[in-house]
């Protein structure tokens, strides 16, 4: 008990701010905002010059772009303290099962490595037409706890036709499916415990249809680059030969007190080519997702689905093809949460989510069922640019034929963003 004390206090202690006297007005961001508040008014900044200016001997001023650029950005310090050893230790996947680590084999970490930083681009445009860009790395490319290498997020470039509300985008982004996030200072936010979906190189368009009011359905297609199974060293998505295909629907309208409300439906199809095993495996999944105000401060959201080889969608506890029985593995999942605006400077979250594989499809060892529930309160200061937040998770991990593990998390978090 002393030493989960100790880890407490250090945890609260590194999540203290220490806050300048000043500082921007901006709001936390998951995304930049639209860029359009950025334009340049003078047609004459470097920020709208159509072609870089001569100086008196006819060199090339430098100019940092022809375009309306914002740099945005966040700080992230997470201290975290397990229990149980939880892999990968700055977040949190799963709990190791007792059989192989030490029981009461508890962890203290620190990381910066959330922090990020992207630079949002207003394209060219006309009445009817704007376009944008956009690219974003973190820290989280492997390298040294104290020497993280970049790892690229996004980059991707989209045009948007005003009149008929199409959108084609280009590069790399988040999947089209499964679009919801819950609200976790664990940096994975319920991957491998029941959120699926994450980001990779496509070609998408997207649709507005309107219905009349503030009801309207969304279709987003997308052609995905299929990113194969890692258990393989061949590259068993490209070997197929075909994309993946990526769909979502979503209905939008104001519900209670006038608060945006979403229901969705989204799917994805492609296929693995295993030479290794002479057998192509189908990777799959289908799924809903839903976003309701309960009243004008409470919100419940959480996503339901059901697939087979979906790891590097971050399900199936990271496993997509067991090999032994030459065996695309299924699985099932989801995840539900309370979010709560006590006001401008606080906002409290409550909420779990599972990932269970079908046991038939596992050998010994393999992990069957993978369950989480947290809860956190975030404090913000200086116009929502600073924030600090406090966590208390618990992660419960089956295993065919092994011990189950169980651990309990507390993670503090320094925030600011820009």
């Amino acid at each position: 008990m002393l030493r989960i004390a100790l880890a407490l206090a250090l945890v609260l202690a590194g999540a203290a701010p220490g806050l300048p006297a000043r500082s921007a007005e901006t709001a936390p961001v998951e995304a930049p905002p639209d860029s359009d508040s950025e334009a340049p008014a003078d047609p004459q900044a470097p920020g709208a010059t159509s072609e870089p200016e001569a100086d008196s001997e006819g060199r090339l001023t430098p100019v940092l772009s022809r375009f309306g650029i914002r740099l945005y950005g966040r700080i992230n310090l997470d201290m975290s303290y397990d229990t149980d050893k939880i892999d990968t230790g700055n977040f949190a996947r799963w709990v190791e099962t007792p059989d192989e680590v030490e029981k009461g084999d508890d962890q203290f970490n620190v990381s910066a490595n959330a922090s990020r930083l992207g630079v949002a681009v207003e394209g060219p445009g006309s009445e009817s037409i704007e376009s944008d860009a956009l690219v974003e790395i973190d820290f989280y490319g492997g390298g040294g706890e104290n020497t993280p290498k970049p790892r690229l997020r996004q980059a991707y470039a989209a045009v948007h036709w005003l009149g008929p509300e199409i959108s084609v985008l280009f590069g790399q982004t988040w999947d089209v499916i499964h679009p919801l996030l819950p609200d976790q200072l664990n940096f994975v936010a319920g991957w491998w415990s029941g959120n699926i979906g994450f980001r990779r190189p496509q070609l998408r368009g997207s649709k507005a249809f309107a219905l009349g009011g503030s009801r309207r359905l969304m279709l987003d297609l997308a052609i995905a680059r299929t990113i194969g199974d890692p258990i393989f060293t061949q590259d068993v998505g490209a070997d197929a030969g075909i994309p993946t295909l990526q769909m979502h629907l979503g209905y939008e309208f104001l519900g209670l007190a006038g608060q945006a409300t979403s229901i969705g439906l989204s799917g994805h199809a492609g296929e693995q080519e295993c030479d290794s095993l002479a057998k192509d495996f189908l990777t799959w999944s289908a799924g809903t997702d839903l976003s309701i105000p309960l009243s004008r401060e409470l919100r419940l959201e959480g996503e339901a689905w059901t697939g087979q080889a979906v790891c590097t969608y971050l399900g199936g506890i990271g496993q997509g093809i067991n090999t032994n029985l030459r065996r695309a593995i299924r699985a099932t999942g989801g995840w539900a949460a309370l979010k709560y605006d006590l006001s401008s400077k606080w906002r409290f979250n409550l909420g779990g989510g599972v990932d269970d594989p079908w046991d038939r499809d596992l050998s010994p060892g393999m992990r069957s069922r993978n369950f989480s529930v947290f809860t956190n309160a975030k404090r913000y200061f200086f116009k929502r640019a600073f924030s600090v937040g406090l966590e208390l998770m618990y992660m419960h991990t089956d295993f065919i034929e092994r011990a189950t593990g169980t651990a309990f998390r507390v993670q503090g978090q320094g925030r600011f963003d820009f």
